[in-house]
């Protein structure tokens, strides 16, 4: 691989001489006299090393070696002078130098140490575009887990972009291949805003789309022989435009713009830099628009399980009617009733699923919005129990209670019944004829160690055999005032593997072979008790050893990022 090293030196004599010592070694190098000549060259040339003299008119190697760590971090800078102290020195390594030669050198002074330090430069340059790629992680981390809208995430994106290179106004459009036009999606000190249509009628963009390569334009873009008919701006000194690909596949353009009034450059060596921070960006917006395809996917979704769920309840509310209406006339003999009685469960389980439907298909389109009041949950328990009875007792199963009196807590009543009787119908649904379902109530101050928990995974304390998730984000040990629900069954267990997969949406565990269902139930639960900033999550040894699902509902703030 070819080097290119620049010297800077006020001395024509050292200037020959690095130069000689250098080309001897096979390096290509380029001698400058001034810091001024030096900071031109960086900009026209791809250099991989400066040697710099500390000591200079005008402008110093110190000066120099500042704009060079802030403007070039990427690229080493050996400090030279005849006249150094030693805290001339410690400043310079301080500032960044890689390291200092003392004049008069020995030429094989000068070619180890350039040797040793060209030998790391490939790592310099990706722990540069690392640095840079990691300031897009936690902005992707952001979005998706919905703490980041969709145009505030592009614009943190052309941030990072802009900001990598002190651009002062640019913009990131989106291909359409379709429609043959690009879009603004985010842009920042630009007359056209986002959502503005940019149509491929030979533009500097429609160049960029058509060849697929980054373009560096110097001065007027119009002064090109491929851009005569480009309007330029006044203000514009420099511009760097990139296309955004995926794979073989452009997906978009980024242009990033340096102003007159700005004394940075672009150089060589910013284009090839910013061709491999684009793919990191391409990466980015790809991500974002398959965020955005599974979104509408997921909105038609929702709006189809609405309206099919409303129809649905329509002509079984009439059937309902009918046979309540028949019940009353038709012969009361033991083959009627049996027959009523089918009908009657069945019609119950279509109104329950239907209702099911609705629930999610709502918190979906419409986002879970809670009604908060002060409501008796011991009461709330106890009445969904009872509601739930019937359907126990016709598989002779017991529901044991160990629920404690004058529990309340201030939450949305509609919603957290809604999530307990969900929890409370699929033990009943996967435990056998003749077992038995334990609940459990209590309110408690409960120390909460760890990091967080996601739903599904075991937690990190206990409390009277109950499973205690962390309900924060914390190194240390807290005192939660909560209130703590448990629903334990003897059924058909769940194996760990599942423990997580089974708060997804339409998920059913796989030794599930008798009951059916839309796999929403705990989903649904799940969104309900996560907007009361508690967590949910569920204990099982295995298949056909049963299950325990733990609810914690905070009774008060514990953190500003929890919506109690």
């Amino acid at each position: 691989m070819s080097y290119n090293i620049l010297v800077v030196d006020d001395e024509e004599l050292i200037r020959d001489l690095l130069k000689r010592i250098l080309e001897n070694d096979g390096y290509t190098v380029i001698a400058v006299s001034s810091a001024d000549d030096a900071l031109e060259s960086l900009k026209q040339n791809d250099i991989s090393l400066i040697f710099s003299d500390i000591f200079m008119q005008g402008k110093s190697g110190m000066e120099l070696l500042k704009i060079v760590k802030k403007e070039y971090p990427y690229i080493p800078i050996i400090m030279m002078t005849g006249y150094a102290s030693i805290e001339t020195v410690i400043e310079s390594l301080k500032m960044g130098a890689e390291n200092y030669i003392l004049k008069p050198f020995e030429n094989i002074e000068i070619s180890n140490t350039v040797k040793s330090i060209l030998s790391n430069i490939d790592s310099r340059v990706y722990t540069y575009l690392q640095e840079i790629f990691l300031l897009l992680v936690p902005i992707a981390e952001k979005y998706v887990n919905g703490k980041l809208k969709e145009q505030d995430y592009l614009n943190e994106i052309l941030n990072v972009l802009l900001k990598s290179k002190d651009a002062d106004s640019g913009s990131i459009m989106l291909y359409n291949d379709v429609k043959k036009e690009l879009e603004i999606v985010a842009q920042k000190g630009l007359n056209a805003s986002a959502g503005t249509i940019i149509p491929l009628n030979g533009s500097v963009a429609s160049y960029i789309v058509k060849t697929q390569k980054p373009i560096m334009i110097n001065g007027k873009a119009s002064l090109l022989e491929q851009f005569t008919f480009v309007k330029d701006r006044d203000d514009i000194k420099m511009s760097m435009v990139l296309p955004l690909k995926v794979g073989e596949k452009i997906i978009g353009i980024a242009n990033m713009n340096i102003s007159k009034a700005n004394t940075r450059k672009f150089s060589k060596i910013d284009e090839k830099l910013l061709e491999t921070f684009s793919t990191y960006v391409s990466f980015a917006i790809s991500n974002y628009l398959a965020a955005k395809k599974l979104m509408e996917y997921n909105q038609l979704k929702s709006e189809f399980i609405s309206c099919i769920s409303h129809e649905l309840r329509t002509p079984i509310m009439s059937i309902s009617g009918a046979r309540e209406l028949l019940e009353s006339r038709l012969p009361k003999d033991a083959s009627s009733k049996k027959m009523h009685e089918i009908i009657k469960r069945n019609l119950e389980r279509m109104m329950k699923l239907i209702q099911d439907l609705l629930d999610f298909s709502r918190t979906e389109i419409s986002g879970c919005k809670l009604k908060k009041t002060t409501v008796d949950i011991t009461g709330l328990v106890r009445d969904v129990i009872d509601a739930q009875d019937v359907l126990a007792k016709n598989k002779n199963i017991t529901i044991q209670k160990e629920i404690e009196d004058g529990i309340s807590l201030f939450c949305d009543e509609e919603r957290i019944k809604q999530a307990f009787s969900n929890i409370l119908s699929n033990a009943i649904k996967f435990t056998l004829d003749g077992g038995r379902i334990t609940v459990s109530v209590r309110g408690q101050r409960i120390e909460v160690r760890g990091q967080g928990l996601v739903a599904g995974e075991l937690p990190f304390a206990k409390f009277r055999g109950i499973a205690i998730p962390p309900l924060h984000n914390s190194q240390t040990p807290e005192l939660s005032n909560s209130v703590v629900i448990s629903v334990a069954d003897s059924g058909i267990g769940i194996d760990s593997k599942e423990h997580k997969k089974i708060f997804e949406k339409f998920y059913r565990i796989s030794n599930n072979v008798t009951e059916k269902g839309f796999g929403i139930g705990l989903a649904t639960a799940k969104t309900y008790i996560e907007a009361h900033g508690g967590k949910i999550c569920v204990e099982s040894a295995g298949a056909g050893k049963g299950s325990k699902f733990t609810i914690i509902l905070p009774r008060q703030k514990l953190h500003d990022d929890c919506q109690y």
